[in-house]
């Protein structure tokens, strides 16, 4: 008996050592994704490297026995956890010390924003959460025709001003508003796409005072997930253009956003499903590069559900839903709110708007 509890406590030190030196392997890789793009895919899983390297160092001082090999795999996962703290507790750390002092002279409009999930039919429920927050402006992502035949009739009386696109899965966006709106040339709306493609929207919102020029400017989009493992199936590629190729187009959206938005001179927000963390080299060199303020502190979005033998309610863990601003546009709160039905928590923030308080934006939400 001592023979086999001796056993199996060689084999449980053996497996925690070997899943130690992949994550800290994993984590280590993650933090030299600024040399390498397909390695900062791996930073969107920082809570599964960090989280898992505190069990795995605990577990392996507990079980395995002294040697020289056990200090090296011990001394290696402490350096994985050691970096992959770092981007966690600096968003954490950042969380903490965010202050939107607030200004009565400036208005505010309540934004709701909402990946509504693809599976989710049941939009009397989302309708019910909309009438409970009364936001002055939703914006939408994963808004399939058949959410949309089922939301627009109950939602439309209470926000007149909207606009859709309803192409393809990453181009079926909705903006609805009680304030008066106009759509922006610079909005991206590919049509009568397949359901499965990819390809992906932006729509671009002005509002405007009374002489009808903008006075600000609310983007939303929803973007691809950061790599695309299609890519390696390409024949036209070699080996390393086919590596390449997986976080090429990720990196291609976020250029063409930001060219889209560097023509934008107003205050602006933007925000949507951007299925990127803020532990990402390229999504912090996005908003660098905009000149964007990220509000969304860690505040984790995904997944709400998860299925395990039907849909079940689950903790989130990754922030892939996002608010920017810029131009002296500001959140005085920002928070997550349930889910009605969706694999993602909605947004829901406060916006000052660095415009006079009397401007139309008052008067229009008023007149309704």
């Amino acid at each position: 008996m001592k023979a086999l509890l001796n056993l199996l406590r060689k084999l449980i030190a053996f497996v925690a050592l070997s899943f130690l030196s992949l994550w800290a392997a994993m984590a280590i890789l993650a933090y030299l994704g600024f040399l390498v793009p397909l390695f900062d895919a791996l930073n969107h899983f920082q809570p599964i490297w960090f989280f898992g390297l505190i069990t795995l160092l605990v577990i392996s001082i507990l079980i395995a026995r002294h040697s020289r090999l056990r200090t090296f795999f011990l001394s290696f996962g402490l350096v994985g956890l050691v970096l992959s703290s770092i981007p966690l507790l600096g968003e954490a750390l950042r969380a903490h010390l965010a202050i939107s002092p607030r200004d009565s002279d400036r208005p505010t409009v309540l934004v709701m924003s909402h990946n509504l999930f693809g599976n989710n039919y049941n939009m009397h429920r989302v309708a019910d959460q909309i009438a409970a927050y009364q936001p002055d402006i939703l914006t939408f992502q994963e808004y399939f025709p058949e959410q949309s035949i089922r939301l627009h009739p109950l939602i439309a009386g209470d926000y007149p001003y909207f606009e859709t696109c309803s192409g393809g899965r990453r181009a079926s966006i909705a903006i609805y508003s009680k304030l008066p709106f106009k759509r922006s040339p610079l909005s991206t709306c590919p049509e009568n796409l397949d359901e499965y493609d990819n390809q992906v929207s932006h729509l671009v919102a002005e509002f405007g005072g009374e002489d009808g020029t903008p006075n600000w400017t609310l983007v939303t989009t929803h973007l691809n997930w950061p790599v695309q493992v299609s890519a390696l199936r390409r024949s036209d590629l070699g080996f390393w253009e086919r590596v390449d190729a997986m976080t090429a187009r990720k990196q291609q959206e976020f250029s063409d956003l930001s060219a889209a938005l560097s023509k934008i001179d107003t205050p602006l927000m933007l925000e949507g499903d951007f299925n990127s963390t803020p532990w990402s080299y390229d999504m912090n060199r996005f908003a660098s590069s905009s000149d964007l303020t990220r509000e969304t502190l860690n505040m984790p979005t995904f997944p709400a559900l998860w299925y395990i033998r039907g849909w079940r309610d689950v903790l989130p863990f990754l922030p892939l839903d996002h608010v920017f601003t810029r131009g002296g546009a500001r959140a005085y709160s920002i928070e997550t709110i349930a889910p009605a039905g969706s694999d993602h928590l909605g947004l829901l923030t406060e916006l000052s708007l660095p415009i006079p308080a009397d401007a139309a934006i008052t008067v229009a939400r008023a007149s309704l």
